[in-house]
């Protein structure tokens, strides 16, 4: 199952970057994906990160798509509600994944031509699927006092322990592990030339859940160690921004 779930964020990424710039885009961002050592390693193991991959990749191919829509219409809910069961999915997998919706919110109300797509119904309607999808992991944490939710907020964002210029130094170097140090490096050019340079909503989108999952993981390591693969959605988006940089670039 993890190598399938794997194999689906990685086709996802690609089609997020072929929406992005075409069909070479997508051959790179397939190529960039099975380079990393989050790929060669991490998605071979039966852990809540395969499935995370997958669903957070998928969600975030629905939300371009939707995005890329015309406004009100029905292609564009028909793939606000796909992004919301993916949603729903990834908050079965692993918590973190709240980080998602929450910087699509911040990228919309961020960028003017994105606040249109409050006036549509595609948003809220995914937010509903997503939470009824998870509705089994809420109805069991109520019956139990809420103790997963309470165990990984102290899990992360507990009190400070230790020092905090060694848990990011520690985080910065699990990253460089993670995806290697050359592509880290440029993952975290194409971010930021698309915050400075957004060629489009979808685009910009994608650099705020990058930027943001990034940005939240550096504070919460500020206060507890943070491990290394906790950021790895995140890449998903900056792997489809460097190859359709790439793409352009050519």
């Amino acid at each position: 199952f993890p190598v399938l779930a794997g194999a689906l964020a990685s086709l996802a990424a690609a089609g997020i970057a072929r929406r992005l710039a075409g069909g070479e885009a997508a051959r790179t961002a397939a190529v960039v994906f099975a380079l990393m050592p989050l790929a060669a390693s991490g998605l071979v193991l039966a852990t809540p990160d395969a499935p995370l991959l997958a669903a957070s990749a998928v969600g975030l191919y629905a939300v371009v798509r939707a995005i890329q829509s015309p406004l009100r219409s029905r292609a564009s809910l028909l793939w606000w509600c796909a992004a919301g069961v993916a949603l729903g999915l990834a908050f079965a997998s692993k918590y973190t994944s709240i980080l998602l919706p929450v910087c699509i919110t911040a990228a919309v109300l961020l960028r003017p031509s994105l606040r249109a797509r409050l006036r549509e119904p595609g948003p809220y309607l995914a937010c509903i699927l997503a939470t009824l999808v998870f509705l089994p992991v809420l109805q069991w944490n109520a019956a139990h006092d809420w103790i997963s939710f309470r165990f990984q907020l102290q899990h992360g964002l507990g009190t400070p322990k230790g020092s905090a210029v060694k848990r990011e130094l520690d985080l910065l170097g699990g990253q460089l592990g993670l995806v290697s140090p050359i592509i880290f490096v440029l993952l975290v050019h194409a971010v930021w030339r698309a915050l400075r340079r957004p060629l489009n909503d979808a685009r910009f989108a994608l650099a705020i859940v990058a930027a943001g999952s990034w940005l939240f993981f550096v504070y919460s390591a500020s206060r507890r160690s943070v491990e290394a693969n906790w950021p790895a959605p995140s890449y998903i988006p900056g792997v489809a921004l460097l190859a359709a940089l790439v793409s352009i670039d050519r």
